[in-house]
């Protein structure tokens, strides 16, 4: 539940599933946004197991009145598909490279997709922005952020794979192909070879100049 877009805690919210209503401690100025699950293909009962409680029975009218017609008998609920690469030439051992990857949801109409990585490479370190999501809409993406703090051996190309699950069917399941690559040089390599380069440009400049001097005098 959020009230005027500030995410409420457990504690500042109640709410009565017999009558259908909910209530919050804060008084919303200009929204209050609830977010619930229902069923997409049928009406549902709960029991509790208490005969002092009584069971809850959901009569879906939103389904039935105002939405399409769903084929319950071909329905196949949520549908994992990822899509990106991330791939990464040329970087100095231990530095900190970004990419981005996309999750959607391309299953049924009115499904909603839980989803989580559930491994990645064992070389670097690694984190993930959002690392799982819950309820993605069918027709719906969202884009992974990823950081990487690239492993400090140099000369290498290190290569993996992110794998993605459904967290409702792990039959479901994409896989992201990851590469890194590290240069051949070090910095202080790379140091040397440049104070050399520019100590031959000295000496070439040194024996240009001394045998132009040594013409000259000839001429004379």
């Amino acid at each position: 539940m959020t009230c005027d877009g500030v995410p409420l805690a457990p504690s500042e919210y109640t709410s009565s599933r017999e009558e259908g209503w909910v209530t919050v401690s804060t008084v919303p100025v200009e929204s209050l946004e609830v977010t619930y699950r229902y069923s997409p293909s049928q009406d549902m009962a709960v029991t509790n197991w208490d005969s002092n409680i009584g069971n809850y029975l959901y009569y879906n009218k939103l389904i039935n009145y105002t939405l399409p017609e769903l084929d319950c008998k071909n329905y196949t609920g949520p549908d994992l598909e990822c899509s990106g690469t991330l791939s990464w030439d040329d970087i100095e051992p231990g530095a900190t490279v970004l990419g981005n990857f996309t999750v959607s949801n391309i299953g049924d109409p009115l499904s909603f997709l839980n989803w989580e990585i559930i491994s990645y490479p064992d070389w670097g370190t690694w984190s993930f922005t959002p690392s799982s999501g819950t309820s993605l809409p069918s027709g719906e993406s969202v884009n992974v952020l990823v950081n990487v703090v690239a492993p400090t051996e140099e000369n290498t190309q290190f290569q993996g794979d992110i794998i993605i699950v459904n967290s409702g069917n792990s039959a479901d399941s994409c896989v992201i192909h990851v590469t890194l690559k590290t240069p051949y040089f070090s910095i202080y390599q790379s140091t040397l070879y440049q104070r050399w380069d520019n100590f031959y440009e000295t000496m070439q400049s040194f024996w240009s100049s001394h045998f132009l001097s040594h013409k000259t005098l000839a001429n004379s």
